[in-house]
């Protein structure tokens, strides 16, 4: 019959659960007085955890910055008062056919109808007017978000002129 091999540690004897306890506390003192040797050695990490209050910290306002005089040198930037101003009553009360044919005119279509004051009308099957609109029927107020390819039926030279005829093909430019 083959004899059970026994594995014991030289430090700590299985018999005796006390000097266990005594070998544990000794080695937790030894790291103990190396960690605070350590410690002490080391100037820099002594010195950041010490109360030395000799130099107190003070504490400044930020510089303010002021302006006394700004000039435009540049003719064309010079601001200047419109000589006319037209002003235009918006409609704030919107039916929800009226959202989706505002709709309709950017390629959006899907919604989920609610009787809630914000219609949202989306697209996001067609790739060429995938988009999304966000339509508050109080005041008339919306938020359009385009993923898709929005082109002018007749292309322009500047990037005004290309929004103009973008809203001329939706028949939502006022020329006045």
């Amino acid at each position: 019959m083959l004899k059970k091999p026994s594995f014991k540690t030289p430090l700590i004897v299985q018999e005796n659960p006390k000097l266990s306890i005594f070998v544990g506390v000794l080695l937790f003192l030894i790291l103990l007085f190396m960690a605070l040797i350590f410690f002490f050695k080391n100037p820099n990490l002594a010195s950041n955890f010490s109360n030395n209050n000799s130099t107190p910290v003070q504490f400044t306002d930020a510089p303010k910055v002021q302006f006394f005089n700004y000039n435009i040198s540049s003719a064309s930037a010079a601001l200047k008062p419109p000589t006319q101003v037209k002003l235009y009553d918006l409609k704030t009360d919107f039916s929800n056919n009226e959202i989706l044919d505002f709709a309709k005119k950017l390629g959006l279509s899907s919604y989920t109808p609610d009787n809630g004051p914000t219609v949202v009308v989306y697209n996001y099957d067609d790739p060429a007017n995938r988009g999304l609109i966000q339509f508050d029927k109080t005041t008339g107020s919306f938020s359009y978000e385009s993923y898709g390819v929005l082109k002018p039926s007749i292309q322009a030279s500047t990037p005004t002129q290309s929004a103009l005829n973008i809203l001329t093909d939706l028949n939502l430019n006022d020329s006045t």
